[in-house]
């Protein structure tokens, strides 16, 4: 069975899914975007989500029709595609709205709407990040630098990320696996491209504050998370220097809730494995939501690379 998708008020196969040559989004890059992931097929703080995405939508002033139920929407894509993917799969369900046709392309006298409104489900891809869990990721600082919350709020949550692919293939260059962490233009850590930052130092956990940071909804179960657990933690200013002395590191992002970085710019972190932190943190998360994260990740990491493992 193939994937559905909604375009626009219309539910039709993912091979027919498409938008106009004109859209504001292809044209302009004016798109706001979330992407939520499943736990047992079900969306997962789904709230937060929604919360961000309209936040971001009020910033960029696309009004989207209010009679339009996202929570709805997005429960009925989960439903729609149960038979798509393998029932132990998780999905990935990405939310997307453009500002329609774009200016420069409307008739005078055509009436137009002012959004463009798409979901679409992928399967949770568990292979890119299974052995992280243990193993850790590394990650490099491109010249590439975050943009300015002075051009746009660095909690809008969008799409127009042209540096951020620009700053992965720099990574890549320079070392291939590693993750692009991005400064500001002061020379703080800002955040890598989807992911938020966590340090370690005595105990203490510190994050960027999101003056050039995303507020991820990662970053705020982390946060959770270590007030249940009575840890110190901190949203501050954390310069390269506070990563590379860093008794353990850890990267956050809707898929794979929490990795450790072991390794920044060449430099090993800690003693080059997961930290006890993070590791206490993950295992919060785990039984907040049912089960063991990482091993969920290795399990359907080894059915999706089989053969003949399902699309």
């Amino acid at each position: 069975m193939e994937p559905v998708c909604y375009v626009h008020g219309e539910w039709m196969p993912a091979s027919e899914a498409k938008i106009s040559l004109f859209d504001s989004g292809l044209m302009y890059g004016e798109t706001i975007t979330e992407t939520l992931r499943t736990f047992r097929r079900k969306p997962y703080e789904i709230a937060r989500h929604l919360t961000r995405f309209h936040d971001s939508c009020q910033v960029a002033r696309i009004a989207i029709d209010p009679t339009i139920d996202l929570s709805r929407l997005i429960a009925d894509l989960v439903a729609r595609n149960a038979g798509a993917f393998d029932p132990e799969d998780e999905l990935l369900l990405k939310l997307d709205v453009t500002r329609g046709t774009f200016a420069y392309y409307r008739e005078p006298d055509r009436s137009y709407d002012d959004f463009t409104l798409l979901l679409h489900p992928i399967r949770l891809p568990f292979h890119r990040f299974a052995t992280s869990y243990e193993a850790g990721i590394s990650v490099v600082y491109p010249h590439v630098r975050q943009q300015s919350s002075q051009t746009l709020d660095a909690r809008v949550k969008h799409r127009s990320r042209l540096y951020q692919a620009i700053a992965e293939r720099e990574a890549a260059d320079r070392e291939p696996g590693a993750a692009a962490l991005l400064l500001d233009l002061r020379g703080r850590l800002a955040e890598g491209t989807g992911w938020n930052l966590f340090v370690v130092r005595d105990g203490v956990l510190r994050t960027p504050t999101t003056e050039s940071t995303l507020a991820g909804i990662s970053r705020a179960i982390v946060i959770d998370l270590a007030t249940e657990l009575g840890l110190t933690i901190r949203e501050e200013d954390i310069w390269p220097y506070d990563l590379a002395t860093a008794d353990e590191a850890f990267a956050t992002a809707t898929s794979y809730c929490l990795l450790p970085i072991t390794r920044a710019d060449g430099r090993i972190i800690g003693d080059g494995r997961a930290g006890p932190i993070a590791s206490r943190l993950l295992a919060a998360w785990s039984d907040r939501v049912g089960m063991d994260i990482p091993e969920q990740a290795r399990q359907r990491a080894l059915a999706q690379t089989s053969v003949g493992a399902r699309p």
